[in-house]
């Protein structure tokens, strides 16, 4: 028997592998579907999937994610792609970034979306202004993306003031 967690452990190195789940937003009522055939991890990232995956109107988007966060604060490891074009003409991202604050819930900057124009630049800034926590996440799903779409993310925020002097030699 294969277990799923086998499935990623290093054989390798000594880099410990965790398994974390891309938990689906299901709904405006804030049903998530957060486990892989029973098995619930310690790292959970909230994200939204157009249909068929979000099936809920997507005008009640914003109520979704909020009645997720609600319900679900002390599980949720981060949001992710809050910027993403999916649903960027019914996401409300300051008041979704508002609610994240308030539970203590860091938002992704997501550098695989960026990187290849898949992520509302209006809405990013929006988030990077005026989230308390960000994650900084390659989204990388080889292992040579992760350190380009990474430093990809880590140029952007350098060159918009939002780190100091990332990449500079001293």
């Amino acid at each position: 028997y294969y277990s799923m967690l086998d499935r990623w452990k290093n054989i390798h190195n000594n880099v410990e592998v965790k398994f974390g789940i891309e938990a689906d937003l299901l709904n405006e009522s804030g049903d998530v579907c957060m486990d892989i055939q029973g098995i619930i991890s310690e790292t959970i990232i909230l994200s939204s999937h157009p249909d068929p995956i979000y099936s809920g109107d997507p005008n009640k988007i914003n109520l979704g994610y909020f009645n997720a966060i609600k319900r679900y604060h002390d599980k949720i490891t981060f949001i992710g792609h809050p910027c993403s074009k999916y649903f960027e003409e019914y996401i409300d991202i300051l008041e979704l970034t508002k609610v994240c604050n308030k539970y203590k819930i860091p938002m992704e900057f997501n550098c695989a979306n960026f990187a290849n124009n898949r992520t509302n630049l209006k809405n990013l800034k929006i988030m990077l202004d005026n989230c308390n926590q960000i994650y900084v996440n390659s989204d990388a799903h080889t292992l040579n993306e992760i350190k380009e779409l990474r430093e990809i993310g880590f140029l952007f925020l350098s060159k918009n003031g939002y780190i100091n002097n990332y990449g500079e030699q001293s």
